[in-house]
């Protein structure tokens, strides 16, 4: 009995059989009672008729026969000493002497009595009335008129089995009545039961229409309320994405855990200092998932104290360096963990830059000051010695000029827009001119400079960076061909340019002295050189190491890549250009 309408039910059924006891027991005591008093004033009236007739005229028993005719009344007439004259239903010489019986003795004493009590001589209840009659010669009489009760008892009998029919149709009536009523009240309440398990679920609710006043307004309220909370789950779950989209996307890696400990959050960056993937994580405790300790009493600390940081070095393959900040919230702590390998990195490379420039301007300014120191102390030089050493503060001058030169060249490629305007331009008659001028170089003589070169390579850049970046390129190569070949026979380059379907290839290999894999990577930054030392040989007078940093950036400044690679015999640079 748990559901609305059984215990609706349950109730109407309930009323219905307890207003059938209510009006059961008292109606049928009152029609009874109503009964008894009927039969007992009647009796009465009888009881004062005969005693009438007696006093008229006694013993003339034949108008006590008419009368027993009349009334259905059983009559009996007894003498002053309880001895039975007459009655109508037995015969008056069987009967007993009836002084001590109840209703005689009080008619006798106060002139009228009655009584109900059970009849040997007929075998039932009888309702008694007597009363007292003196004949016109002075001598006493009872006459007594009695009723037998069986008759009310089926008056009472065929009342109570109508009383009974007519509460069961009614009640049967009141029932069917009420489950319909139940029915119309339970049905619009399961519907709306329905509706807010499809809300649970997140499926579309249909709550009912019509029904009764007080359940259709309920309906009406709650398909509004289902509508704005629609609207205000898909606004939170359209936050949700954007702000999940952010933390996935952010460049700092993201943990968040709940207050027993355990993952809630972890974005893509997070990825180097956990033991699995981060959609794998959700819910496992951090100890299991953390790579480095650091962070997992950095999330104790901020459990105590509410707010920590620190930072710590990830020995891995390369080591890596994270700054960790944490803060405690109502429902765990949130990590940001920022990774300062880079801006390490480039803090160093600052520093070894600026090492690195002051000592490539050293050389020069030494070269001047002793050319110059030389000039001013010596009296003895002559002009041809003074010459020479002019001749050498000149050189050093071009050469520290040349070396402002490239390093703003190089810095306006990092950081500033193109001071060239784009032109239509061929790069295999590019390559042609820059391999057939490094041909005409007489310390190149003896290196032989191939050509595989489709017949035209049509493509739209600014041809002064370009011719810069790839004659670097040939000049690299044939400067360590020279390297290791010296002036003897032997020395090869190969330059090649192809095209595949996005873009143009063009290699340059060399077997000169190759590279060291160790330094590939760090290969096109400042300052850093092919060889293993940093002395200056041959007919290059020493490069600074800015050639490939310069190249590098042309090449991606006109969308392209630039890379390095060992071969079983030198180097391979190779340059990818898109095609237009």
């Amino acid at each position: 009995m748990k559901t609305l309408r059984s215990r609706l039910s349950l109730l109407i059924v309930a009323t219905v059989l307890l207003c059938f006891f209510l009006a059961w027991f008292p109606l049928s005591g009152l029609v009874r009672d109503r009964l008894h008093a009927k039969a007992l004033s009647e009796l009465d009236i009888h009881s004062q008729v005969l005693a009438t007739v007696i006093a008229e005229d006694f013993p003339d028993l034949s108008r006590l026969e008419a009368l027993h005719r009349v009334v259905q009344d059983r009559i009996t007439v007894v003498d002053g000493g309880g001895r039975v004259l007459y009655d109508s239903d037995v015969a008056a010489e069987s009967l007993d002497n009836h002084r001590d019986r109840p209703e005689i003795a009080r008619a006798l004493d106060e002139g009228r009595g009655e009584n109900v009590r059970y009849s040997r001589s007929l075998g039932a209840d009888l309702l008694y009335v007597a009363r007292r009659a003196q004949a016109p010669d002075g001598t006493v009489y009872v006459v007594r008129t009695s009723y037998s009760l069986a008759s009310i008892g089926e008056t009472l009998l065929l009342l109570r089995q109508r009383l009974f029919l007519a509460f069961a149709l009614s009640g049967l009536l009141a029932v069917a009545v009420g489950l319909w009523l139940a029915s119309r009240l339970a049905t619009p309440l399961r519907e709306i039961e329905e509706a807010a398990r499809a809300i649970e679920k997140g499926d579309e609710a249909r709550f009912p229409s019509g029904g009764p006043k007080e359940i259709d307004a309920l309906a009406s309220a709650l398909r509004t309320m289902a509508a704005r909370l629609k609207e205000t789950l898909a606004d939170l779950e359209a936050e949700r994405s954007d702000l999940q989209l952010l933390l996935e996307n952010l460049p700092v890696g993201v943990v968040v855990t709940d207050p027993s400990g355990r993952v809630r959050f972890a974005n893509g960056s997070i990825a180097p200092l956990l033991r699995d993937r981060p959609d794998r994580v959700q819910g496992r405790p951090c100890q299991g998932v953390l790579r480095v300790p650091e962070m997992t009493a950095l999330i104790e600390e901020t459990a105590r104290s509410g707010r920590a940081e620190t930072t710590f070095l990830l020995r891995d393959k390369s080591p890596r360096l994270f700054q960790s900040q944490a803060v405690r919230l109502q429902g765990g702590a949130l990590v940001v963990v920022t990774d300062l390998t880079e801006r390490h990195r480039l803090e160093e490379a600052r520093k070894t830059f600026v090492a690195d420039a002051s000592h490539e301007f050293q050389t020069p300014l030494t070269a001047i000051r002793a050319a110059a120191e030389l000039i001013l102390s010596s009296e003895e030089l002559s002009d041809e010695e003074r010459r020479r050493y002019a001749d050498c503060i000149i050189e050093q001058q071009e050469r520290m000029t040349s070396l402002v030169d490239d390093l703003l060249l190089l810095s306006r490629l990092e950081s500033g827009p193109p001071t060239e305007e784009e032109e239509d331009l061929d790069l295999s008659s590019l390559l042609e001119t820059l391999a057939r001028d490094e041909s005409d170089n007489p310390l190149a003589g003896r290196i032989v400079i191939e050509r595989r070169l489709a017949p035209s390579a049509p493509f739209r850049g600014r041809p002064a960076e370009l011719r810069r970046a790839l004659g670097n390129l040939v000049d690299n190569a044939v400067k360590y061909v020279r390297k290791r070949f010296g002036d003897e026979e032997g020395g090869h380059v190969l330059l090649s340019l192809e095209a595949d379907e996005e873009s143009w290839l063009l290699t340059f290999a060399d077997n000169g002295v190759g590279l060291v894999e160790e330094e590939i990577e760090g290969l096109f930054e400042r300052f850093q050189r092919g060889e293993r030392d940093r002395g200056r040989v041959g007919f290059s007078h020493g490069g600074y190491g800015l050639g490939l940093a310069i190249a590098k950036g042309i090449i991606v400044g006109h969308g392209g890549t630039l890379t390095a690679s060992r071969r079983d015999e030198g180097a391979l640079f190779a340059v990818r250009l898109p095609r237009s």
